[in-house]
């Protein structure tokens, strides 16, 4: 969805934030789309994140610091709709599009290819601890926890493309 070229970039995320509210139920929207444009040019720029060969966990890490900092929600969802996470509307949107955007993902490792076939999961207990973890995850500090949480999720359900452990 997202790391094709900015335009396409920022036409795919007002396109998932747009489809997610509606089908959270919420109709109207406060979003600053320059902010989403500063998101992107910071997530494909951030060094050792938004190399060619960098995972798409790593790159998701940048995108969901960018998001997280740059605050482009100006207004926080209904509560009810979230189990009274207060305010973390950023992290919410974060979390979502970096899972929407890892499922179908490549990972190139030395011994293939692999797809990320399944989408990640999450209980309630841990969609809510999740969210509040990352709410406060900046582009300096807090985007290498990001990614390996981002790759344990993904692992989860999918076995088959996580790294064998040394005998």
């Amino acid at each position: 969805m997202i790391f094709i070229d900015p335009h396409t970039d920022l036409l795919n995320v007002l396109a998932f934030i747009n489809d997610f509210s509606k089908t959270i139920g919420v109709k109207n929207l406060d979003i600053d789309t320059n902010r989403i444009r500063a998101i992107i040019s910071g997530a494909v720029h951030d060094g050792d994140y938004s190399v060619s060969t960098a995972s798409p966990f790593k790159k998701l890490a940048a995108f969901v610091a960018y998001f997280v900092a740059e605050r482009p929600m100006l207004a926080p969802l209904p509560l009810e709709k979230f189990r009274n996470i207060e305010n973390h509307q950023n992290a919410i949107f974060a979390l979502e599009i970096a899972i929407d955007s890892l499922y179908g993902a490549k990972i190139h490792r030395r011994d293939g290819e692999f797809t990320l076939r399944n989408k990640i999961e999450l209980s309630e207990h841990s969609y809510i601890d999740i969210v509040e973890a990352i709410s406060s995850v900046t582009p300096m500090s807090g985007k290498k926890l990001v990614a390996v949480l981002l790759e344990q999720m993904c692992y989860r359900r999918n076995p088959e493309c996580e790294y064998n452990l040394a005998s």
